[in-house]
């Protein structure tokens, strides 16, 4: 497997190819589709390559089954994951020209892949919503590269105790490339300002203050920066049972990099 030209298109694939699969039966020209637009292959057959090894891919991962026919007429093909996209390659080879809609295979979505695009799609709010416009373009590439890693340790850090916003700001520190501490901190309250509207986390302390309103703990930590980052335990995050259930699909995602021990 190709992995570092896989492990850069897979999110963005994966998302959009679950979403018409939420839609409806999906035939494999719509995956050709979302691997072109997402990937830097030079011709169709790297398209073709990279589009099969996602197609197993997804098939190991469980988010996706497929077949032939629709609606009521839909018979699965069965198989292991390695079985299957071989069967779809030598049907493909076998067209010897390019592929057309509706040939060959459909895949549907499992339940699996419904919860995963739940989580998968929450990214969409830092790419669709985010109103902080003193961000720069190469900042906002930071968080948004940043949010599934940052998430990922974050829960698994949390998940049997509080994160406090020190612990937090080390994630971050790792994963987002930001240039110094002072963009460290902008990207922290990015994304832990996610983090709470998207309630995976909430907050248990402030400074010896419960606050619930996600926008009032941002703010309150915005403007005590120095002194909740420099007392341990001043800034307490709980993780919700949402952030648990959450927890379990991300450890079961590839590409993504649990680091939650090494200090940067």
């Amino acid at each position: 497997m190709n992995k570092c030209n896989v492990e850069s298109v897979y999110l963005d694939v994966k998302l959009n190819f679950l979403a018409f699969c939420l839609e409806d039966s999906t035939h494999l020209l719509s995956l050709f589709y979302f691997v072109g637009h997402s990937s830097q292959c030079l011709d169709d057959e790297e398209t073709k390559q990279m589009t099969l090894e996602l197609a197993e891919l997804f098939l190991a991962e469980d988010i996706v089954q497929v077949g032939e026919g629709l609606d009521e007429d839909f018979l699965l093909w069965e198989g292991s994951p390695h079985e299957l996209a071989e069967r779809i390659k030598q049907k493909w080879d076998a067209l010897n020209r390019p592929l057309e809609p509706h040939e060959i295979v459909y895949f549907i979505h499992t339940e699996k892949g419904r919860q995963e695009f739940e989580v998968l799609h929450s990214v969409r709010y830092l790419q669709e919503h985010d109103e902080d416009t003193e961000f720069t373009l190469l900042q906002k590439k930071r968080i948004q590269t940043a949010y599934f890693n940052v998430k990922l340790n974050l829960l698994a850090r949390g998940k049997n105790g509080n994160v406090d916003l020190a612990g937090l700001n080390d994630i971050v520190a790792k994963f987002s490339y930001g240039e110094n501490p002072e963009e460290i901190q902008r990207i922290t309250i990015a994304l832990l300002r996610v983090f709470l509207k998207e309630r995976i986390i909430e907050a248990r302390k402030i400074a010896g203050q419960w606050i619930d309103n996600p926008e009032a703990i941002v703010l309150h930590v915005h403007d005590n920066w120095r002194r909740l980052l420099s007392s341990p335990g001043a800034a307490h995050f709980e993780i919700t049972p949402k952030g648990k259930a959450e927890l379990k699909l991300f450890e079961g995602i590839p590409f993504l990099h649990l680091k939650t021990n090494s200090r940067r």
